[in-house]
This record gives structure tokens, sequence and C-alpha cells, in this order.
């Protein structure tokens, strides 16, 4: 949402340090943090650190078993919604 907002609103530079993601942002794509550098702010959203760990794990099997089909284009926003989208359709 935030991606597609800042596209909507043209909105340059695209502000994410202060997002709790566990998602390492660059300009053009996106990776995982390893569990050691994930933010507090993430870890609080858990019910525990072994929930944490469970969210942990899945995501990185999730990243394991896709590829990120991502578009052709110049626009950086465009790519980081599309590669943020799929990753939500993994996830259901």
């Amino acid at each position: 949402m935030y991606f597609t907002w800042a596209q909507d609103k043209d909105t340059v530079p695209v502000i994410v340090t202060g997002i709790p993601t566990p998602l390492k942002i660059y300009g053009n794509g996106f990776g995982l943090k390893h569990y050691s550098d994930l933010p507090a702010g993430w870890k609080s959203y858990f019910y525990d650190t072994a929930d944490c760990h469970k969210a942990d794990t899945l995501t990185k099997h999730t990243f394991r078993r896709h590829e990120i089909k991502w578009p052709k284009t110049d626009n950086d926003l465009k790519k980081l919604i599309s590669g943020t989208n799929q990753l939500q359709e993994w996830f259901k």
C-alpha cells in the first residue's frame, strides 16, 4: 500500500527506513533480513519470540519456494509494488 501511495503521489524518494519489516528494501528490489537484524518494531508484532521465529521461518521458506518475477520497467516503484504483491499472494 505504501509503495502504491508513493507512486500515486509521485513521491520521490520513498523513505522506508522507519518501516519495521523483515525485508531489506533497495531502490529496485528487496531481500530478506537475517533474524538477528530484524527491527524491534517488527518483533513486537508477535506474541513471543517463538512466534516471531515461526514467522521468520515461514518467510524464508516462501522466498526459497518462489521466484519473484520482476517486471521489465525502469520504474523502481512498479518493481517494488509487483514484488510485494507477489509476496502477499504467496503468503495467502
